[in-house]
């Protein structure tokens, strides 16, 4: 179980070592609940991927069916080449965690890449779209670095509260419905 519970109290792969998960484009390393194991207090999932102090990397990867796809706490592994789907928040980064984030795609059913206070990731190629709020949210405190991504959501595409001002060149570019966002028309997207 979790430690603090707080976090979810479904089961979850905690690292607090290494970890690497290196796929092909062919054959992605998969992430996601054993069926019928997730029980039913969690909702037939389970919370995820979470990194509490350990570092690593995903590559090539496959995460679906997670309360939260990755939980970063304290941590700054790599995950590039991965497709987050089927979560209710994609990718949470917390304070002290810095991680790269490239060529990775998020389809939630309500938050897409949350940034909290204390965090540094790096975003770069990241497509993120949520059902229900933002495809991107920074909260005060947080200091994303943004390249070439796009992000949607229901509430807000981006939310933005860091003391930073955002990207000038975010703007709207248009996306695809998606199973997570079927009457999403547009997205911002920043380049």
């Amino acid at each position: 179980k979790t430690e603090p519970e707080y976090l979810d109290n479904a089961t979850e792969f905690l690292v607090r070592g290494r970890l690497i998960a290196e796929g092909s484009a062919s054959r992605p390393v998969v992430f996601e609940p054993y069926p019928g194991d997730a029980g039913d207090e969690a909702g037939g999932r389970w919370a995820g991927i979470i990194f509490d102090g350990g570092d690593g990397e995903l590559r090539h990867c496959r995460v679906s069916g997670a309360e939260t796809g990755v939980t970063l706490l304290g941590s700054s592994p790599s995950i590039s080449d991965t497709r987050i789907a089927d979560v209710q928040q994609g990718v949470a980064i917390h304070a002290g965690s810095a991680p790269q984030l490239l060529r990775l795609t998020v389809s939630a059913a309500e938050g897409g890449i949350l940034c909290w206070p204390g965090s540094a990731p790096t975003l770069e190629a990241v497509e993120a779209l949520a059902g229900e709020h933002e495809g991107l949210l920074v909260a005060p405190g947080a200091m994303p670095q943004l390249r070439g991504s796009s992000f949607g959501g229901k509430v807000s595409d981006v939310l933005w509260g860091a003391s930073q001002p955002p990207p000038q060149n975010i703007g709207a570019a248009p996306a695809p419905a998606s199973p997570a966002n079927p009457a999403r028309r547009g997205q911002q997207r920043v380049a």
